[in-house]
């Protein structure tokens, strides 16, 4: 079980910096590879078309990829706006992921902690580097607070677990991205966080339980809501999922506002990221 949720279950409090968090419907989603040009990749696609009349289709919650690999997957919004002119064009919001280093059981549990914490802070250098931020200190408000804004303005977060670490910085607004590992959770947790029309929307009926992936998907958006927003988990009675039109996107909302989340998946885990401001980024993932 995740941090997040851990600090559900017990404290009120919900690390930022340290611990996870982050969404859409504007712009395109797309995800790019870091590794080698000298290593193949598998062919991979994600559908975010409307869900088809079909035997293969798995409902509302499916968010996979049809390769061997979800490191090389196009997200492309099935219906919006107008394509808008270059000299308004949204800016693109990097996000990179990254695999966990040393987090073997027989290594003591800060070390294991120390090298998420480590690797977050490598991948939010990554995509500072890649956004044209040229600030290098990233610091927190106090030791389990917010993150406070580089010198230079830029907002930025970071996520890890024992599997992922995720970073990204952002420009012009505050920014949360959240990454979740997609597994079943308690049906107490489930319902205490969520209410019967938002896991409607990820496949749950009377005679079918969500999933786990469903859960991920809506839990993961929260998160990175809560952490745009600023906000700790005490704030999540103001925020709820209202849409999820396709599988790579969700509209949500705080305190009334709205707010989308773009979201990805690497391999078991499912990735959310969301910005505070209006003005919808075109969101590449580097996974």
């Amino acid at each position: 079980m995740g941090a997040p949720l851990t600090a559900l279950a017990g404290s009120r409090r919900l690390r930022y910096g340290d611990g996870h968090r982050a969404v859409h419907a504007g712009g395109t989603n797309e995800s790019v590879g870091l590794r080698p040009a000298s290593t193949p990749r598998a062919p991979c696609s994600l559908d975010l078309s409307r869900p088809q009349s079909s035997s293969n289709n798995r409902g509302p919650s499916d968010i996979r990829g049809t390769g061997e690999s979800h490191r090389s997957l196009r997200f492309r919004r099935p219906q919006g706006p107008e394509p808008v002119s270059a000299s308004k064009a949204p800016d693109t919001l990097h996000v990179v992921a990254l695999r966990t280093p040393d987090q073997e059981p027989t290594r003591p549990a800060p070390e294991r902690v120390r090298a998420q914490r480590a690797e977050a802070r490598a991948a939010l250098r990554m995509a500072a580097r890649l956004s044209g931020c040229s600030d290098t200190a990233f610091e927190k408000t106090d030791p389990r607070g917010k993150p406070r804004p580089t010198a230079t303005g830029w907002h930025w977060s970071i996520s890890h677990d024992a599997n992922f670490v995720a970073g990204t910085v952002w420009r012009h607004s505050p920014i949360g991205v959240d990454l979740e590992r997609i597994a079943l959770r308690r049906r107490l947790l489930v319902e205490r966080v969520s209410n019967a029309s938002e896991r409607a929307l990820f496949g749950e009926s009377e005679s079918t339980p969500l999933d786990a992936l469903g859960f991920a998907r809506l839990w993961t958006s929260k998160e990175a809501v809560l952490k745009a927003e600023g906000v700790g988990l005490p704030g999540l009675p103001r925020c709820r999922v209202d849409k999820a039109p396709s599988a790579g996107f969700i509209v949500a909302s705080f305190g009334g506002t709205r707010r989308e989340v773009w979201q990805t998946r690497a391999g078991e885990e499912l990735l959310s990221v969301c910005t505070a401001g209006a003005q919808p980024p075109r969101v590449v993932w580097h996974v």
